[in-house]
């Protein structure tokens, strides 16, 4: 008898392990672990998030969910002045520009102000460098201006603008368009995408040739 009843006791013990692994295995699945698919619902489940950019979640034993950000539009990064906020830059009064304020000391805010008159206030009229000379009050001027952010050198001396040079130009349509250009002879370098670089006469007939760009001076 005994040995009759260790045989059906060892008969037995696979079948309750395959019923134990099932019964595991099921519950397992339910579990509310394997439900969270994203980082918002770890958040929802009460598992920290990671000091991280972007943040992270992390689930015990499990994977990491990571925050979607949505970046915002391009056209969102400029305030009402024209000023690239995420860049740095600010609206300054005393400049009429935007500026980085750390960037620049009082007298190359003077300088700045002093080229911003000179040339004109326009949109998103922008200090990118303002470098200093040798001589007393003398400075050159680095700036951008408009929508097709134009950049412009303005020569300062003795805390006198003397001169500005358009060192890039984006050729709008109408430019491109022009049926007529002045014959006078300041050299511009103009480009695009679908032509090697050239030389013109001045930036009316760069653009007015297909160019989609001129920077001053022979290429």
């Amino acid at each position: 008898m005994q040995i009759i009843f260790m045989s059906k006791t060892i008969a037995i013990m696979p079948v309750l392990l395959v019923f134990s692994v099932i019964f595991v295995s099921g519950c397992a699945t339910d579990s509310p672990v394997n439900k969270i698919t994203n980082f918002e619902e770890c958040i929802a489940a009460g598992y920290p998030a990671m000091e991280s950019y972007p943040r992270q979640c992390m689930v015990p034993g499990g994977p990491a969910f990571t925050e979607e950000i949505e970046e915002p539009p391009i056209g969102g990064e400029r305030d009402v002045h024209g000023c690239l906020g995420p860049a740095g830059y600010t609206w300054n009064e005393e400049v009429d520009a935007c500026i980085r304020t750390w960037e620049l000391d009082d007298n190359q805010k003077t300088a700045a102000g002093i080229a911003v008159d000179y040339v004109g206030e326009e949109y998103a009229t922008t200090v990118t460098e303002v470098m200093t000379a040798r001589c007393p009050g003398c400075f050159m001027v680095k700036l951008e201006q408009g929508e097709q952010r134009d950049v412009i050198t303005v020569d300062v001396n003795n805390w006198t603008a003397i001169s500005q040079t358009m060192t890039y130009h984006a050729c709008t349509e109408e430019e491109k368009a022009a049926e007529a250009c002045t014959m006078e002879y300041i050299p511009v370098c103009g480009w695009s995408e679908m032509r090697a670089s050239k030389t013109y006469g001045n930036g009316c007939s760069a653009c007015a040739a297909g160019s989609d760009y001129w920077e001053a001076g022979e290429c």
